[in-house]
């Protein structure tokens, strides 16, 4: 995650810095965090009903490729973080 960066600057270009959180996931949640590249071209829906499928490599997988799907050109870079807490 990141801010300060303009819209007009080139993907890969420009400063930009890490904003920190923190968050508590609950037995059963995950989290998906992801770059610009991955929300640009997965919309949110398809991405929560990823997220809600398989263990949390599979969904990482599942989410690049979805992003990656012709005709489609990736125009940014693309990164995936998908964590996800066992069910107590």
């Amino acid at each position: 995650m990141t801010h300060r960066r303009s819209a007009q600057e080139a993907p890969g270009f420009g400063r930009t810095e890490p904003v920190a959180f923190d968050a508590t996931l609950r037995p059963g949640a995950v989290l998906v965090v992801g770059s610009d590249g991955l929300f640009r071209h997965v919309d949110a829906a398809t991405i929560a009903a990823i997220a809600r499928e398989g263990n949390a490599e599979c969904c990482a997988e599942l989410l690049l490729r979805a992003a990656l799907v012709p005709p489609v050109p990736l125009d940014d870079d693309l990164a995936v973080v998908v964590v996800s807490r066992a069910r107590s």
